[in-house]
């Protein structure tokens, strides 16, 4: 078997061939820097595990991201105080009896 001779290069294809070398070489406008797609990787890696320990809805049933969900709960009461659905509301003194004893007096 005799090797092939090489075919003689015509002027459009060592153009193409230039044109597709030179877009292969330079950055690409528009295209999100390669720190980007990092910086989205470390996002979804502490995103997807805090939704799941701490949103998801497993039900009644204890599970094991109770206590963890129980931490959380122990940490935002001590930073935003004690929720108002937890308080006790009271009417307010009914300041009718209050104006009707002051009249008669």
């Amino acid at each position: 078997m005799s090797a092939q001779p090489r075919r003689p290069a015509t002027l459009a294809r060592q153009e193409t061939f230039l044109r597709r070398m030179e877009l292969k070489n330079s950055p690409v406008k528009g295209h999100p820097a390669p720190w980007i797609f990092k910086a989205a990787g470390i996002g979804q890696l502490l995103t997807v595990p805090w939704y799941f320990m701490f949103y998801v809805d497993y039900g009644d049933q204890e599970h094991v991201f109770s206590e963890p969900r129980r931490w959380l709960q122990r940490q935002k009461e001590e930073l935003f105080g004690t929720p108002y659905k937890h308080t006790q509301v009271t009417s307010p003194p009914d300041q009718s009896s209050k104006s009707e004893s002051a009249t008669k007096s």
